[in-house]
Protein backbone atom coordinates (compact mmCIF):
# COMPACT_ATOMS: atom_id res chain seq x y z
CA UNK A 1 0.00 0.00 0.00
CA UNK A 2 1.21 3.31 -1.05
CA UNK A 3 0.81 6.20 1.20
CA UNK A 4 0.76 9.67 -0.33
CA UNK A 5 1.42 12.59 1.95
CA UNK A 6 1.77 16.37 1.33
CA UNK A 7 4.01 17.84 3.70
CA UNK A 8 4.09 21.88 3.97
CA UNK A 9 7.48 22.92 2.86
CA UNK A 10 10.16 25.01 5.21
CA UNK A 11 13.07 27.37 4.81
CA UNK A 12 16.37 26.82 4.82
CA UNK A 13 17.16 30.64 5.01
CA UNK A 14 16.01 34.02 5.36
CA UNK A 15 15.42 35.79 1.88
CA UNK A 16 17.42 38.29 2.81
CA UNK A 17 20.52 40.46 0.86
CA UNK A 18 22.93 37.80 2.00
CA UNK A 19 20.76 35.34 0.82
CA UNK A 20 20.01 36.55 -2.49
CA UNK A 21 23.95 36.55 -3.23
CA UNK A 22 23.55 32.52 -3.10
CA UNK A 23 20.39 31.87 -4.27
CA UNK A 24 20.03 34.59 -7.33
CA UNK A 25 23.79 33.67 -9.17
CA UNK A 26 22.74 29.91 -8.41
CA UNK A 27 19.43 30.01 -10.24
CA UNK A 28 19.97 32.65 -12.80
CA UNK A 29 23.55 32.81 -13.72
CA UNK A 30 24.86 29.25 -13.63
CA UNK A 31 26.23 28.96 -10.56
CA UNK A 32 25.85 25.29 -10.16
CA UNK A 33 28.16 24.74 -8.06
CA UNK A 34 26.27 26.79 -5.44
CA UNK A 35 23.73 23.55 -5.15
CA UNK A 36 26.12 22.05 -2.64
CA UNK A 37 25.93 24.74 -0.34
CA UNK A 38 22.09 25.34 -0.40
CA UNK A 39 21.35 21.11 -0.05
CA UNK A 40 23.84 21.65 3.24
CA UNK A 41 21.64 24.27 4.68
CA UNK A 42 18.45 22.35 3.27
CA UNK A 43 19.48 19.19 5.08
CA UNK A 44 20.28 20.71 8.15
CA UNK A 45 17.15 22.80 8.43
CA UNK A 46 14.80 19.88 6.84
CA UNK A 47 16.53 17.03 9.19
CA UNK A 48 13.10 15.65 10.93
CA UNK A 49 11.42 15.94 7.46
CA UNK A 50 14.21 14.16 5.77
CA UNK A 51 14.66 11.47 8.29
CA UNK A 52 10.98 10.87 7.90
CA UNK A 53 10.66 11.03 3.76
CA UNK A 54 11.37 8.18 1.13
CA UNK A 55 11.34 10.35 -1.66
CA UNK A 56 11.94 13.70 -3.10
CA UNK A 57 11.27 14.15 -6.57
CA UNK A 58 12.22 17.56 -7.98
CA UNK A 59 9.40 19.69 -10.29
CA UNK A 60 10.29 19.35 -14.00
CA UNK A 61 10.78 22.77 -15.72
CA UNK A 62 8.92 23.29 -18.81
CA UNK A 63 10.45 22.42 -22.00
CA UNK A 64 11.19 25.99 -22.77
CA UNK A 65 12.50 26.74 -19.23
CA UNK A 66 15.09 24.36 -19.47
CA UNK A 67 16.28 25.11 -22.84
CA UNK A 68 17.04 28.96 -21.50
CA UNK A 69 17.99 28.23 -17.80
CA UNK A 70 19.95 24.75 -19.27
CA UNK A 71 19.46 23.05 -16.15
CA UNK A 72 16.80 22.30 -13.28
CA UNK A 73 17.34 23.87 -9.76
CA UNK A 74 15.69 21.39 -7.88
CA UNK A 75 16.99 18.58 -9.71
CA UNK A 76 20.84 20.13 -9.23
CA UNK A 77 20.60 20.48 -5.67
CA UNK A 78 17.97 17.48 -4.85
CA UNK A 79 21.16 15.18 -6.59
CA UNK A 80 23.34 17.15 -3.17
CA UNK A 81 21.10 16.32 -0.76
CA UNK A 82 20.70 12.66 -1.88
CA UNK A 83 24.34 11.96 -1.14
Amino acid sequence: MCRRRFIAPGAALNYDAASRRLVLPFKHGDRIEFAAILARLMARAGARLLRETDVIVPVPLHRRRLFVRRYNQARCWLRRLGG
